[in-house]
């Protein structure tokens, strides 16, 4: 019985102290690494954060009876192991406790976090909130990546899961929550966007980021399948399923739903190939406009809206009609009016007003562009007909007039102004852009807008050689009255120019040519001739100012001035009935062949480009004007 008892209490010692050796082992991170089927868990730990956390601390339990069932756990899988009954797959639970040991509520609950290369705003307050859905959310149910990415990291793929389960978009503003918009300005294809200030204007991140999920999450009844003999009518109960699986089990999200994936549109999902197949490419002009492609001679640049994905039902609203032989989809042209609800108030009048100004520049290279061609024909003159036809025809085929793409359709008239030789007097885009940037974010092509200020012709384009837009115009918020107008040093020409005496001709030398008899007219005019300068005319009260008709009564006679007044206008009308009249000119032209005459003509269009640069309309040379005016009229009758 002694012996027995002995030899009892002897295996006893012995079993503990083998145990404990066992449990020291066991301890070791290295012992898990002996499976080879644990090699990738066991690497991906040794990479992570937590790798001078042994295995037992999170995977047993924080007490002294977790640790024991730990161990008896873990001598059943190496039990099963050797018997050929294992299973690769790792099922762990990680007990909230345990990672509350080292990480203190205080240290993170509160605060907000940025995590992924997305910067995602979280807090975790609000997700360990039980109220929420009564899902009870545990800290491995987000810190779950394995072998897919670094240990206990946060899957964001889980996040997309429930914010976006039955695939729907969250409420207007929601995006915000978890998607600061980018502050600095970005250069997407080299064209600068500035999410910031569409925020601010209430535009929701859904207007342009269409198609930002794909997936519903759906759980399908034959995944219950895989670990259940049947389909309980309970298992419909979706809170009693999540305890179970998701608190209790804390089993992965995906064993049971199917992945949803998020992220933005992608540029080429502007257009819809869908369409196409059946009615075919019909606005493939459209979509180079849009796209900022097709072009000869200018640089890819696609518009803004493209590039931000909006696709064409984004503005042309697809209006459904119910018929008797089925729907019918119409796709109507874009109001407008669409436009202030993305871009503000007013910014209708400037579509507008971009419309006007390109059809502006179409009809004058038009006129220029058909007397070319004729002289073409002859060769006497050569050019590049390909670019400006081709540059032409995409502006003209789209139709919008700037609406699709305002900076790519200012380039493409650009190119072909270049082309033709029309002189713009205006620097290149690229200097404009640089000088006022956040201007001809929405002013693109003002280089090109001539108007009438103090009864003088104002020419948008020489000015922006040496002046910011702000130097004239106020400077505001776009949707505040005061934004652009005029500021009291820009009512006054005189308040920029003449500042400083210099010889008229620095600044004038045309002009002076012109009443020299060196430009246009090879003789000087009578009153040149008689000694009278510049400043007799221009000067008045120690002011240099454009002088009225009523200014040769100091001089002449009252019957001179009528007489100059009366030559005055007649000119000027004669010039807009030229305007009117040169397509029908050039068609007559073409139908007669008449060489000669297609060249006097095109000698009379030179001499009447450099009589309007000259900008006086005769005044700086009356023998001139008075023969120019003999001219004009034989082709205006």
């Amino acid at each position: 019985m002694r012996k027995f008892t002995f030899f009892s209490l002897l295996s006893l010692l012995l079993l503990i102290y083998l145990s404990i050796i066992f449990f020291k082992a066991t301890d070791n991170p290295d012992f898990c690494n002996s499976c080879h089927f644990m090699k990738p868990y066991y690497d991906n730990w040794a990479s992570s954060s937590h790798n001078t956390v042994p295995c037992y601390k999170c995977h047993y339990g924080p007490g002294k009876k977790d640790y024991i069932g730990g161990k008896l756990r873990l001598t059943g899988e190496i039990l099963r192991y050797f018997a050929g009954f294992y299973s690769k797959e790792i099922k762990t639970k990680v007990k909230d406790e345990v990672c509350l040991e080292c990480h203190k509520k205080e240290e993170f609950l509160d605060k907000e976090i940025k995590f992924t290369e997305k910067e995602i705003s979280f807090n975790h307050n609000f997700h360990l909130n039980d109220k929420i859905d009564n899902l009870n959310f545990r800290c491995q149910n987000c810190h779950s990546e394995l072998v897919q990415g670094k240990h206990t990291a946060v899957s964001i793929k889980v996040c997309i899961l429930c914010h976006f389960i039955g695939g729907e978009f969250g409420k207007k503003g929601e995006c915000g929550i978890c998607h600061g918009p980018p502050k600095e300005e970005l250069l997407i294809w080299g064209v600068p966007f500035k999410h910031y200030e569409y925020i601010k204007g209430g535009v929701d991140c859904l207007t342009c980021h269409l198609n930002v999920i794909s997936g519903r999450g759906d759980v399908k009844s034959e995944k219950c399948l895989d670990c259940h003999i049947e389909v309980k009518r309970e298992f419909l109960d979706r809170r009693k399923i999540h305890d179970i699986h998701v608190r209790k089990e804390n089993i992965s999200c995906f064993r049971c739903h199917e992945e949803i994936k998020h992220g933005k549109i992608m540029v080429t999902q502007v257009f819809s190939p869908q369409c196409q197949e059946c009615h075919g490419n019909a606005h493939f002009v459209q979509e180079k406009i849009y796209s900022g492609t097709g072009g000869i001679g200018v640089p890819n640049l696609p518009d803004r809206m493209f590039i931000a994905g909006v696709i064409c039902q984004g503005c042309h609203k697809v209006n459904l009609e119910r018929t008797l032989t089925g729907p019918h989809f119409k796709l109507p042209k874009a109001n407008p009016s669409e436009c202030v609800f993305c871009h503000g108030k007013n910014f209708d009048k400037l579509l507008l007003k971009w419309q006007n100004l390109v059809k502006e520049r179409i009809e004058r290279i038009k006129k220029r562009e058909k007397i070319y061609s004729l002289l073409k024909d002859l060769k006497i003159l050569q050019y590049d007909s390909k670019k400006i036809e081709l540059n032409l025809e995409l502006v003209n085929k789209d139709k919008s007039f700037g609406a699709h793409n305002i900076r790519y359709i200012n380039l493409l008239l650009d190119e072909v102004e270049k082309e033709l030789k029309i002189d713009t007097k205006k620097p290149d885009i690229e200097r404009i852009y640089s000088n006022n940037p956040k201007c001809i974010d929405c002013h693109f092509g003002i280089e090109n807008k001539n108007l009438y200020f103090k009864n003088k012709e104002f020419l948008h384009g020489p000015h922006l050689f040496n002046y910011k837009c702000n130097d004239c115009h106020i400077e505001d918020e776009p949707s505040k009255d005061l934004h652009g107008n005029l500021k009291k040093i820009s009512e006054d020409c005189n308040s920029c120019h003449h500042q400083k005496e210099k010889n008229c001709e620095d600044c004038h030398k045309i002009q002076k040519e012109f009443y020299s008899g060196e430009y246009l007219s090879e003789s000087m005019d009578v009153m040149k001739e008689a000694g009278i300068d510049c400043s007799d005319c221009h000067i008045e009260g120690g002011k240099i100012i454009k002088p009225e008709p009523n200014v040769c009564s100091n001089c002449h006679e009252t019957s001179y001035e009528k007489d100059f007044t009366e030559k005055l206008n007649s000119i000027k009308s004669e010039i807009r009935k030229f305007e009117f009249k040169i397509e029908e000119i050039v068609n007559k032209l073409k139908e007669r062949g008449n060489k000669k005459e297609i060249i006097d003509f095109y000698n009379f269009l030179e001499e009447y480009e450099k009589f309007k640069k000259e900008g006086s309309y005769g005044t700086h040379n009356i023998m001139f004007m008075e023969e120019f005016l003999e001219k004009i009229k034989k082709y205006n009758y």
